[in-house]
Formats: C-alpha cells, structure tokens, sequence
C-alpha cells in the first residue's frame, strides 16, 4: 500500500491479475478501482508521487492517475521477481531488481533511461535533486551516478554495511568491521567531501534508523537510542521488546513503534524518550513481528495518521 495527498493506494492479486484501490483518507470510501493483468499472482511495489500511482507488476510498470484511477501507461519490461521504486526525481523514477541492479525508468512514460547492474546482494537507491546525482550503495560502495545516463561520478569503501538512510547530503548507516558480524557501529558520511563525519559504537546489533533534520534514531535488539545528526553523540536511549518492527515512524517529533511481542503502538517522545502512550491493537490475531505482506506508513495529510496493512484488511489510527 502507499499513502499520497490524502489518498491510500492499496493492492491485492489474485489468479486473475492485481487490484488497486484507492480510499479517502477521512472516510475511508472507496475513491476508484483498477484491474491490472500481468504474468504472476504477486506485485511487487506500489508508490505514489505526485499525482501518479505507480505499480510494479511483473512483467510491466504501469502508472494510474490518482485522482480518476484511469491508465496513464503500461510498459512491458520483461519484469521477473522481486522489483522495487526505491527513489524518484522530477524525470525519473528508479527501480531495483533483485540480483539484477537499478534501472531508471522515465516518471511520464515509464520507458528505460539507462541501468547499472550490480549482481546479488541488498541495494538503496538515494536522489540528489541539488547535484543531479543518484547515490547506490550495494556491497561495500557507494556510487555516485549521473542522473541521466547512469554514468559513474565517483565510488566509494563504506565497508560491510546494514540498510542506508540518507539526509542533506549526508549518508548514515550501520557498520560491522568483519563481514558476516554484528553492525554495532554507526556511521555518518559527508557525500560532499567522502569524509567519515562521526562513528558512535552501540553495545547492541542495529536493525534499522531512521534520520530528521536533527536526529538520527536507531532500533536495536533490544533498545532505541537517539543520536545528534550532526555530532552523533548520545542524547538518550530507551529499552524495549526484542520484537519492534522496521522501519519505524516520526511525525512531528514524536515516535511510534510497532511492538510485535506486547501486540502495541507505543509513542515516545523524541525529545527526551519519555512514553507519551500505548495503544494496544484491535485484532486478536496481533500485528506481529516479521510477517510476510505486513506494512506500517504514516502521513501527516489531511491529518496525522498511521496505517497498518495485515491479512487483506487496513487499519488507520488518527
């Protein structure tokens, strides 16, 4: 599913093709519903920008207006497995094919611009409107690349790393010295100079982070700490359940986390880590830990809003 100027997007398949429907996101009714046909009973992706709903559907991409739900393209690119719109600028759109590489693909038409192949391995894709560069970071590189024909600007060792999150020109990650360790280092890199800004060393493996104009906030096995984006010093840490679920969410300096062992919401304050609230979810079954198809999105329009995507049924909390 995807949220975008008060629209959720969402999508079920089934052996006849992949449905995609959109809700207001005050109501809950039904805006429009699309049939998609393509060659397997699973889509891969599906991501809003602008006013443009695109949708990963092997073998195709297909773009669907967001307000009337009509066709605008359909782009038969010989698409197999797992495909993934990782970034997007005002031109293109950029996708990511398992064990193939990135292809970036025009926002309008949906043709092929260029590509870069990479071979196997887990791949983040980063735009950079300013320079009109695209940064991939696959392995132990990043590759700076031209935004409009792929060709490479520069590379650089980051070493073994976990899943990347970028801000202002900065670049931050998780980091283990031996490959096939735990990433209990953090790091930030300056995309200006290549230069290491800060590297803080938690006591703890981290899963994920997410990065705001001040903070970069990290969930570990067991803890969640929150970091200067600037200086990477301390400015707290929380414990948890082993079981918070990635990515998690900021809105307006507050975190909420999916907690699978406890079946809870929890909001803290990103200020100062005190627990603002809990809400315990509604279904029975539980919101789980790692379940296959589960998604959790925010959106700040027309108002705050969390979503949760699990077994076929969407859940909004206000």
């Amino acid at each position: 599913m995807a949220l975008g100027s008060g629209v959720l997007v969402t999508g079920l398949t089934d052996q006849n093709g992949a449905v995609i429907q959109a809700f207001d996101m005050t109501s809950g009714i039904s805006l429009w519903k699309s049939n998609l046909h393509g060659k397997n009973n699973f889509f891969t992706n599906i991501v809003v920008v602008d006013k443009l709903v695109y949708v990963i559907y092997p073998p195709s991409v297909f773009a669907i207006d967001l307000d009337t739900g009509k066709l605008v393209f359909e782009n038969d690119l010989g698409l197999l497995g797992t495909n993934e719109i990782k970034a997007f600028t005002d031109k293109h759109i950029f996708m990511v094919q398992v064990s193939e590489g990135v292809f970036a693909l025009d926002r309008f038409t949906g043709k092929l611009s260029w590509q870069v192949l990479l071979g196997r391995g887990h791949v983040d894709v980063f735009s950079d409107n300013t320079n009109k560069l695209v940064y991939i970071v696959h392995g132990k590189y990043i590759k700076a690349v031209n935004e409009l024909d792929g060709s490479l600007v520069w590379q650089k060792d980051i070493g073994f790393h976990g899943p990347v999150e970028f801000y202002d020109n900065f670049m931050y990650y998780p980091n283990s010295e031996i490959e096939n360790t735990p990433e209990t280092h953090l790091q930030a890199v300056n995309l200006n100079t290549n230069d290491i800004l800060w590297d803080f060393e938690l006591t703890r493996e981290i899963q994920c982070a997410k990065v705001t104009s001040e903070s970069i906030i990290a969930v570990t096995d067991r803890t969640i700490i929150n970091l200067d984006r600037l200086s990477g010093e301390k400015v707290w840490e929380y414990y948890t359940s082993p079981y918070i679920y990635c990515p998690l969410i900021i809105i307006d300096k507050v975190i909420y986390l999916k907690d699978g062992y406890n079946n809870q919401f929890i909001a803290i304050a990103k200020e100062n880590g005190n627990i603002l609230g809990k809400l315990d979810f509604e279904d029975s079954n539980g919101i789980g830990y790692a379940i296959p198809g589960d998604n959790l999105l925010s959106s700040t329009y027309p108002f705050n809003m969390l979503a949760v995507y699990l077994k076929n049924s969407v859940y909004v909390y206000r």
